[in-house]
């Protein structure tokens, strides 16, 4: 028995697989500052790029939208700014 206002040692179970990737794909979206539409559309298009692997090509468009390419120039402390 515990003391108002505690609740006993917080045990969570290991992630699934799937949780593991949604885990790091709301990482991903939360680091670029992508909507759930905006993340969808880029994967999209880089599943349509023929050459290279999806996800390496995900990558690349992610890298090259402006505002972060702003934020690794620099010019901006955040990719918010």
């Amino acid at each position: 028995s515990y003391v108002p206002g505690q609740h006993g040692p917080n045990h969570r179970g290991r992630l699934s697989e799937y949780g593991m990737q949604l885990h790091e794909k709301q990482k991903l979206r939360w680091m670029f500052g992508l909507s759930e539409r905006q993340f969808r559309t880029l994967f999209v298009r880089a599943g349509k790029i023929r050459e290279g692997q999806h996800g390496i090509n995900f990558m690349i468009l992610l890298e090259r939208r402006l505002d972060n390419v702003v934020y690794r120039l620099g010019l901006a402390t955040t990719r918010e700014q």
